[in-house]
């Protein structure tokens, strides 16, 4: 996702999962594509839970069972040549389940350049954060039914070990339809 919408508050929420509800023990990786990664707080948060945390590919043990997240810095929706590196250094690494972060707040022709984005990124699936500012969800819907990206989860604030709403369906009808 681009810059400030939460990628790496929602990459902890994940790890958060993994190592402590799923008992597993997943390696992160620290990517520079076009522009230097400035945010050390995943680094300190991976230290905490016993993650490993690598900035170097040479590090990072392809070889293993375990989940390997790949930490990028914010790129831009506008800029295709970004865009385009980075979906080389993604499919160069074999990546086959990739995840875009996307502020649920923006307006929503900022939330179709981040659907155009992941459709020309490969993207799997995808997280939203942001939602507790939301004062009406409907725009909402399109990520949900999106057929070819799934929502993990949608972030409904900053706690990096909760707030996480895994039952998006279920959330959505609830705000779209209060009782």
């Amino acid at each position: 996702g681009s810059a400030g919408v939460g990628k790496t508050t929602a990459m902890c929420k994940l790890l958060a999962r993994d190592v402590f509800i799923a008992g597993k023990c997943p390696q992160v990786l620290r990517m520079e594509v076009d522009r230097p990664h400035m945010d050390e707080g995943l680094s300190m948060y991976c230290e905490v839970l016993g993650v490993p945390y690598y900035r170097s590919e040479a590090e990072v043990d392809f070889m293993s069972d375990e989940l390997i997240y790949l930490d990028f810095p914010g790129y831009s929706f506008r800029d295709l040549r970004e865009q385009e590196r980075l979906l080389s250094v993604l499919d160069r690494l074999a990546v086959t389940t990739r995840v875009i972060v996307v502020n649920a707040a923006y307006e929503e022709s900022v939330l179709d350049r981040s659907l155009e984005s992941a459709q020309r990124l490969g993207v799997t699936h995808q997280v939203l954060t942001h939602v507790d500012e939301l004062t009406q969800s409907a725009k909402l819907w399109s990520f949900l039914l999106d057929p070819e990206r799934s929502l993990l989860f949608i972030s409904n604030g900053q706690n990096v070990a909760g707030d996480r709403i895994d039952d998006v369906m279920g959330h959505l009808l609830e705000r779209t339809f209060p009782q």
